[in-house]
């Protein structure tokens, strides 16, 4: 079977991607914060006294030395949003499982509202939403983590209505991307093609499920 490679498998994270799995992972988030049982990381760093507002983490796969994109979701308990306008990122770094220290400050940075495509942008500054009205993070561009373990970013936001709200989330930074970063060879995939002799023909090409064979045989 032959092996071709999906050039730029990875390339620069997309708005859609990462706003979608935030949206994705905020009910996640919410119902963890609920549940009990045992955390298999480090103990996560409490959101600060009197805050309303709970960060989540949108990126994964942050790693050491490379300017990155960073993005964070504000929630509020009852699963309204913090969207439009821009806030602020302060991250230091906390040590690893083994060996936590004391916060050690490392880069600042503004991040600006990233609303779901069909959503809107907004105009003012940061405001609470609901979901079906608005929804999206605050992305962060060029941000340089200088060494592996647990960091944390606090966010400091001026929110209509609420005034100014800090929140803290804890996220790992890891020696080495996980996958392919921009500039490295892209995975290897698997691929069927009309040389895969034991392959059913719908598999190569959807349109044989209803004529019963590939209608094109350059393909």
């Amino acid at each position: 079977m032959p092996r071709l490679t999906n050039r730029g498998w990875r390339g620069k994270m997309g708005a859609v991607r990462r706003i979608l799995l935030l949206v994705t992972a905020l009910g996640l988030v919410l119902a963890s914060c609920s549940s009990e049982g045992e955390d298999p990381g480090p103990e996560p760093t409490p959101t600060q006294a009197g805050a309303q507002v709970a960060a989540a983490m949108a990126v994964s796969d942050l790693y050491v030395g490379t300017p990155q994109r960073v993005a964070v979701g504000l929630i509020l308990p009852d699963q309204r949003l913090v969207s439009f306008g821009s806030v602020d990122f302060a991250f230091s770094y906390v040590g690893t499982a083994a060996e936590p220290v004391e916060p050690q400050p490392g880069p600042s940075a503004v991040g600006v509202y990233l609303p779901t495509p069909g959503t809107p942008e907004g105009s003012s500054g940061p405001a609470v939403t609901l979901p079906a009205d608005a929804r999206g993070v605050y992305q962060a561009e060029d941000v340089t983590f200088d060494r592996a373990g647990f960091w944390q970013v606090d966010v400091t936001a001026d929110v209509e209505g609420l005034g100014v709200q800090r929140s803290r989330t804890t996220f790992p930074v890891l020696e080495d991307p996980a996958y392919p970063a921009p500039g490295e060879p892209a995975l290897e995939t698997e691929n069927l093609t009309l040389d895969s002799t034991d392959a059913p023909p719908a598999a190569i090409d959807s349109r044989a499920a209803a004529e019963g064979e590939v209608p094109d045989g350059s393909l």
